[in-house]
């Protein structure tokens, strides 16, 4: 007699549904030569590689790029549920495109932390940030601008990029780091240069053990800027007179001891990326902002008009800012026409949906800022430079995902109450005493390594109103 055959009483587990992301280009293998290649194309025009994408594939995409594999967005609604609804599900990545050279350099910072170190890392941080703090803050920045304007002869030709990399590197270095870097025997801006040529281009590509002249440039650029913030470190704790002890740095390093303070490595790390992001985005606001200014006289002289009005032929102060509201928005208008941190990366925690798509746990999300900011059916005419989309009732009406150059949720910029201000006091005392004039015979093309700097400099031309 055969055995009957025995029924389950289980039921069967239903399947789950495969994670699904948008459409996109084929991958690209995961072998240095294909990586090579394209990082090659990539690295010539990031914006307009994506920009490409977008038109061939929709606002939304997907780019394999060896093992990872990455949502790429211009949808402002997107953006604002990776960066505000569900920013708990998405945290930087700790791999991938950009990511893996960020950790390299910066180590572990703000800006690639994550959970609840990077929580207690901003909670210790944070004060140096605060109002009362920014207010003081506002002085020494007007004093460094004044001088810097003192330096240059009348009527000369500059790199004004470089220029204003220069100003905000010491305004920086003093209020952050209690650092005086006037002098021309001081080595910082020389690190900081040598810092900031390593980072981006195909160092954030390639894999990190090919050893190939950029990357043994990045890392013999990022070992002197640590050694000499562990030696500022050091000098800070001894209380050495040469420093200031009202800075951000001078606390934390007299902290170090106490229980719950950050590791003096971790500190270092910290103060490496203040250093770093805390000049070079503000720089190069305002270097667009005065190539900017230098195409459209009509904005220039607005501008004029509502700084001598204001100031009244004095320096600008802390309660100034509030009135130089033209101004403020000419800085607005610059940042969304070339926002400095042009694309915001994240990684998905656990599984879970975006949009209409299921993304699996590790996936990656691009939010390009840039095409954000660029976008017709978000801002009317998006290449016209038209400060007056930022008057309080036109901003009103703009959509929260559509501008975005300090990112937005927990994670927007811990430094952005002390950019604005920077910005705004250093274009005033600027304009008030001088103009700039694109010398250089055609636009300005851009450089979109870690942040939108013009490619190669920006020749103009000083002279005085």
């Amino acid at each position: 007699m055969l055995a009957s055959k025995q029924v389950s009483s289980t039921p069967a587990r239903e399947e789950r549904p495969v994670p699904v992301m948008p459409p996109g280009p084929p991958r690209v293998r995961n072998n240095p030569i294909s990586l090579l290649r394209y990082a090659s194309k990539l690295g010539r025009d990031p914006i307009e590689f994506q920009r490409k994408r977008f038109e061939a594939y929709g606002d939304t995409y997907t780019s394999h790029v060896g093992a990872i594999s990455m949502l790429v967005t211009r949808d402002p609604d997107l953006a604002l549920r990776v960066l505000v609804e569900d920013a708990a599900n998405y945290q930087k990545p700790v791999a991938g495109l950009g990511a893996a050279q960020l950790r390299r350099v910066l180590g572990n910072g703000l800006v690639s932390s994550n959970g609840d170190f990077w929580k207690e890392q901003r909670r210790q941080i944070q004060p140096a940030f605060a109002a009362q703090h920014v207010r003081s803050y506002a002085a020494t920045m007007v004093d460094y601008a004044a001088r810097w304007v003192q330096r240059w002869p009348q009527a000369t030709e500059l790199d004004v990029s470089a220029e204003m990399m220069g100003l905000t590197l010491q305004i920086v270095a003093r209020l952050l780091m209690g650092r005086h870097v006037d002098s021309a025997e001081d080595e910082t801006p020389r690190l900081m240069r040598a810092f900031r040529a390593s980072v981006g281009g195909l160092n954030a590509v390639l894999p990190a053990w090919l050893p190939y002249p950029p990357r043994l440039r990045e890392q013999r650029a990022t070992r002197e800027l640590r050694a000499m913030l562990d030696e500022l470190i050091e000098a800070h704790r001894r209380g050495d007179a040469a420093l200031e002890s009202d800075c951000l740095l001078a606390v934390l390093s007299k902290n170090l001891d106490q229980s719950g303070a950050m590791s003096r490595e971790q500190l270092r790390d910290e103060a490496l990326t203040l250093f770093f992001a805390g000049h070079e985005t503000t720089s190069h606001a305002l270097s667009w902002t005065l190539y900017l200014l230098s195409q459209h006289p009509e904005v220039r002289s607005q501008l004029e008009r509502e700084v001598d009005e204001v100031l009244g032929g004095r320096l600008p102060t802390y309660d100034d800012v509030s009135r130089l509201a033209y101004t403020g928005q000419v800085l607005q208008e610059s940042m969304r026409l070339f926002p400095p941190v042009f694309a915001l990366l994240r990684e998905a925690r656990a599984e879970g949906t975006l949009g209409p798509w299921r993304l699996p746990a590790g996936a990656h999300v691009l939010v390009a800022v840039y095409h954000l900011h660029h976008d017709p059916r978000q801002h009317a005419e998006p290449e016209r430079f038209l400060p007056e989309r930022f008057a309080p009732e036109a901003a009103r009406s703009m959509h929260p995902g559509a501008y975005l150059p300090f990112g937005a949720g927990t994670r927007v910029c811990i430094g952005k109450r002390f950019a604005q201000l920077e910005a705004t006091l250093l274009l005033a005392t600027l304009c008030q005493r001088l103009r700039f004039e694109l010398v250089q015979p055609h636009p300005p093309a851009r450089a979109a390594d870690i942040t939108l700097a013009p490619r190669g400099g920006l020749a103009m031309r000083v002279q005085p109103r």
